[in-house]
C-alpha cells in the first residue's frame, strides 16, 4: 500500500469513528431526543410524549418530517401561537421555539369527522417539538388527552387510544 493509500485509509477510518460517536448526538434522533425529555421531565412524560407522537405520526411516518409538531394546531398566526401556557418555555428555551406555521393534509382522526388541510406549528428540530410537548405534558400533570382536548370526555378518548401504543424508544433509553 503506497504512502497516499494509507493516508486515505486512515482518513475514511478517522471519518467513521468520528460519525459513530456523533451518531445519536443529532437533535433529530429520536434515541437521543427522548433520553433528553426523559432527563429533563421524567421517563413517565417521555413515554407520552413518545405515544403522542407515535399516535399523531403515524408512528413517525406522516408528516413528521420538517414539522416535529406531533399535531400543535395554532390558534394565532403569531407567536405564541394561541399557546401562552409554553411562552415562558419558549422565551427561556429559544432554540425550542417555534418557527412558524406550515399546512398539511390532516386524516379524519379520532372523530370520523374532519380532515384536509390544516394548520400546524413547525420546529426547526424534532429536539424542540418533544420539549415542547413534554412541557405541555408537565403544565397538564402529565394527561395526553389534555394535548388532543379540553373536553374530558374527548381527552379519556385519547387516552384509552394511547394504552395500547408501545413507548419503545423511551423504554430502550432510559
Amino acid at each position: 500500500m503506497s504512502k497516499n493509500e494509507k493516508f486515505i485509509a486512515i482518513i475514511l477510518i478517522g471519518g467513521i469513528i468520528i460519525l459513530r460517536l456523533m451518531k445519536g448526538k443529532n437533535l433529530n434522533d429520536k434515541e437521543f431526543v427522548f433520553k433528553a425529555v426523559a432527563k429533563k421531565f421524567g421517563v413517565p412524560i417521555a413515554r407520552s410524549v413518545e405515544k403522542i407522537f407515535r399516535m399523531e405520526t403515524g408512528h413517525f411516518k406522516k408528516g413528521f418530517e420538517g414539522v416535529y409538531g406531533a399535531g400543535m394546531h395554532p390558534a394565532k398566526d403569531s407567536f405564541p401561537y394561541g399557546w401562552t401556557s409554553l411562552r415562558d418555555f419558549w422565551v427561556d428555551n429559544p432554540s425550542y421555539r417555534p418557527v412558524g406555521i406550515t399546512y398539511l393534509t390532516e386524516g379524519k382522526g379520532l372523530s370520523g369527522t374532519g380532515g384536509g388541510q390544516k394548520a400546524y406549528l413547525k420546529f426547526p428540530s424534532f429536539m424542540a417539538g418533544a420539549m415542547t410537548v413534554a412541557k405541555r405534558m408537565q403544565v397538564t400533570g402529565n394527561n395526553p388527552g389534555a394535548w388532543y382536548s379540553h373536553d374530558k370526555t374527548r381527552q379519556q378518548a385519547y387516552n384509552n387510544r394511547l394504552l395500547n401504543i408501545p413507548s419503545t424508544i423511551v423504554n430502550n433509553v432510559t
